[in-house]
């Protein structure tokens, strides 16, 4: 928009910012934080592991598809995503842990 349209459509708002005083930039600062001044390590940033996956499944057969997604995309080994189906197959998918609701995580991490 142009001044002079904001003149137009706006006069009261024009003069405001005619009569405001100016801002330079150097008078602004950004209130510091304890996090700020730390160097975030994203080595101690926790990403949530096949078995966090598991603890949402509703079944057993469901738990085996997170399992077979993780081993396709390699972040998971073949013989690790073997024992967690056997372990599936004998014992079921809660043998990982009590079964988390939807949001859980969101709410109170993954450490909870």
């Amino acid at each position: 928009m142009k001044i002079e349209e904001l003149k137009e459509k706006c006069p009261n708002l024009f003069e405001e910012l005619e009569n405001s005083p100016s801002l330079s930039i150097d008078e602004i600062k950004a209130k510091e934080t304890k996090k700020d001044e730390e160097e975030i390590d994203i080595h101690k940033t926790r990403f949530p592991s096949v078995v966090d996956h598991l603890l949402g499944c509703k079944t057993d057969e469901e738990a085996k598809k997170i399992i077979e997604y993780f081993e396709k995309r390699d972040e998971i080994d073949p013989q690790l995503a073997k024992k967690m189906k056997e372990q599936i197959k004998k014992k079921g998918v809660r043998s990982f842990g009590e079964k988390r609701e939807k949001g859980e995580i969101e709410k109170n991490g993954l450490d909870y």
